[in-house]
Parts: structure tokens; C-alpha cells; sequence
């Protein structure tokens, strides 16, 4: 567990201070998705009829031949393209996205950068979305730009915190309102809150998948943003678990809260067509150790250390986000 650990921490030090970002992706809306494949159709089309002339005349050639194979493989993909872009926009209601002046605007008002990483932490309320971005950065109470946390909805409105720690300077937490309460309904929640403009998203979710869950991860899907699933408050749960099972001990309870999540929202998942994503689970503190870098091998004698043992899925977390910030889109 020291080694995932370590490489969790080394992955994502090295990750944020690196300087070579490129500038994040265009999320087009779905006309404009289907310019595109369109135009990237006519060009690929032009491109196999001059190699296939080209071919014609010197069947022959090795050369002619693989250039051909090679302009029909991109007309093949430029069809699908195509056709993938005109699916989406019959099932979408142009209305629901955003202009390109939304978009700047949604960048302006919530001061992003083009060289930072933007992560909203979203889902319902009291799914720990405030500890979570407070772990996120290695801060307790007290701390200097803590995010306020309470037992109720405790965000009113979209709260920016850029991480204070050198290694992650270029990343930034946004916490989002939760959804689903009478000051932030449903209906065009993730259009209202901007998410549509962040690299990253979050999803904090609690014993059950809902409808606000479904909702936001079919939006970050239409939009193409990484979306993370996380299943926070792990300490609590177990703590509950030892205090209605008095005959468990703390091992007990652990594995038994581990297993039983994973089933459920495995369930849960498969339910709505959604077996394919993976839910982290993790406890706030745990977090905090790993980004604060306070995290020891085993305990000594004190309670209030976090040790390798009740790691759950926090550092295969920032494994991944490391690898996504890798894959999608922010360096050579």
C-alpha cells in the first residue's frame, strides 16, 4: 500500500508542476460538431479521390497503394464521425447548450485560466463535497481559504479555491451548490451552475444513486468532460457500523462497509445503464494525509494519525485524475 501511495504523490507533484499545459479543448455543441464532421468528410473524401486516381495510374506502386489504404481508413472514420455527429444532435435540444459566448462568459465570471485546472465538486446535498475539496488541498480548520462545511447545505453559491500548495498550483476547486434542494432544482442545474466549462468534475454521491446523479453524469458525458464518481464520508460509515455492531471490530466493520458499497452501487449502476463507471470510495481525512503528505506506515500510539491501513480508494483517485490530466489534454 506504501508504493501506491508513493506513486500517487509522486504522480501527481510531478503532474501539477509541470509547465508544458496546452490549452484545453473546444466543447462544441452539436451543430457545430456536425460542421465539422462534415467538412472533415469532404476533405477526406477529396483526399481518397486523388490518391485513387493516383493509385489508377501506377497500380503497381507499394507507395500509391499505402497511401490509398491509408486515405480510405480516414474516409471510413470521417463517416461514422459524421454519422455520430448528426445522431447526437437529434437527440439533444439545441436550446440546452451554451453559445460560445456563454461559454466565455461562464469562464469570465468564474475566473479561469487557460494555464489552470479547473475541478468542480458537485452532487447532492450533504454528500461532503466541502470536505472533500478541503481534503483535496491538504487543509483543516483553521486553515487559510478553508471551505466552510456543515451538517445542511452549507453553499449558496459557486465558491473558487485554488490550491495553496506549490506542487498543485495550477489546480483550482470549485465547490458547486448541491442539487436537487428548492434553491437549486434539477432542471437545467448543470447549464445554471456552468459546469459545462470545467476540465474536471467530481460527482459526490451518497447511499443511493439519483436522479440528480444520472442526470449529471449523462451531461458530462454529452459534454465530453472526465467525470469522477465518489463515494465520500467512508470514515463515518464506519464509525456507524461499530457503533450499531458492537460484537464487530474495526476490521469487520471496514470490510464489511467496503464490500457492501461496491455491490450496491455496482447494482446501482448496471441499473441505469451505467456498469462501465467506477465509484471511489474515500474518507476525507485519509485524503487530506495523502495530499498533506502526513500519512504514516503504522500507528504509534496516536489516534489522530491516518495510517497506510485505512486507505480505501483515495490514492488509486489521484492516480486516475493524474492519468486523465495526462491522457485528455495538458501535455506533451
Amino acid at each position: 500500500m506504501g508504493v501506491v501511495i508513493a506513486v500517487g504523490l509522486i504522480a501527481i507533484s510531478v503532474a501539477i508542476s509541470l509547465e508544458s499545459f496546452r490549452a484545453p479543448p473546444n466543447r462544441t455543441n452539436p451543430t457545430r460538431q456536425v460542421i465539422a464532421a462534415v467538412n472533415e468528410l469532404e476533405a477526406a473524401n477529396q483526399e481518397y479521390d486523388e490518391m485513387k486516381k493516383a493509385f489508377d495510374k501506377e497500380p503497381n506502386s507499394h507507395i500509391w497503394k499505402s497511401r490509398l489504404k491509408e486515405a480510405e481508413k480516414r474516409l471510413r472514420n470521417a463517416e461514422k464521425a459524421e454519422a455520430k455527429a448528426r445522431a447526437m444532435k437529434r437527440t439533444i435540444k439545441p436550446t440546452l447548450w451554451p453559445t460560445e459566448a456563454d461559454e466565455e462568459n461562464a469562464k469570465f465570471e468564474l475566473k479561469m485560466q487557460d494555464d489552470l485546472l479547473h475541478f468542480a465538486i458537485a452532487g447532492p446535498s450533504g454528500t461532503g463535497k466541502s470536505s472533500l475539496i478541503n481534503a483535496f488541498r491538504g487543509l483543516q480548520k483553521g486553515d487559510t481559504d478553508y471551505a466552510p462545511v456543515g451538517v445542511v447545505e452549507t453553499t449558496s453559491e459557486i465558491g473558487r479555491y485554488p490550491d495553496p500548495n506549490e506542487e498543485r498550483k495550477r489546480m483550482v476547486w470549485y465547490d458547486i451548490p448541491g442539487a436537487g434542494t428548492p434553491d437549486f432544482p434539477k432542471k437545467d442545474y448543470f447549464i445554471k451552475m456552468r459546469l459545462f466549462v470545467f476540465d474536471f468534475i467530481i460527482l459526490t454521491v451518497g447511499d443511493r444513486f439519483t436522479e440528480i446523479d444520472t442526470y449529471i453524469i449523462e451531461e458530462c458525458d454529452r459534454f465530453a468532460i472526465p467525470i469522477f464518481l465518489v463515494r465520500s464520508k467512508a470514515d463515518q460509515n464506519i464509525r456507524n457500523l461499530e457503533s450499531d455492531n458492537p460484537d464487530w471490530d474495526l476490521k469487520q466493520c471496514r470490510e464489511n462497509f467496503i464490500s457492501t458499497t461496491l455491490k450496491d452501487m455496482e447494482k446501482k449502476l448496471a441499473s441505469i445503464e451505467l456498469k462501465d463507471k467506477k465509484v471511489y470510495i474515500v474518507s476525507s481525512p485519509v485524503m487530506k494525509a495523502i495530499t498533506s503528505k502526513t500519512i504514516v506506515k503504522e500507528s504509534s500510539g496516536s489516534s489522530k494519525k491516518v495510517t497506510c491501513e485505512q486507505i480505501i480508494d483515495e490514492a488509486d483517485l489521484i492516480k486516475k485524475v493524474v492519468e486523465t490530466i495526462r491522457d485528455r489534454r495538458y501535455w506533451s
